[in-house]
């Protein structure tokens, strides 16, 4: 999920979700899974590059979530379960 570049929300709602409504999202859709993306990649929004992760990991303590069920890890991470979502989308056309 996009949880970075969300601030100004006014200018920046339509793009990207900001980590308190990724969480929402991902209760809502009964995901087993998440992973926070495109934080910290481009200076898109207002906040700093490292907050959104932080902000997530705070969002997700708040809504007792275990932590290994929504992650934004740190840049260059693999962890096995998103080794895991890979090889569920090789040759899913939509993916290549």
């Amino acid at each position: 999920m996009s949880s970075g570049g969300y601030v100004p929300r006014a200018f920046l709602c339509l793009q990207c979700v900001d980590p308190e409504e990724a969480v929402k999202i991902h209760n809502d859709v009964k995901s087993k899974f998440s992973i926070g993306v495109h934080w910290g990649t481009l200076a898109l929004g207002l906040e700093d590059p490292d907050y959104a992760r932080i902000e997530l990991r705070d969002q997700v303590k708040m809504a007792k979530l275990p932590k290994d069920d929504f992650i934004a890890p740190n840049i260059g991470v693999t962890s096995r379960k998103e080794m895991y979502v890979s090889s569920l989308l090789q040759g899913c056309p939509a993916f290549e």
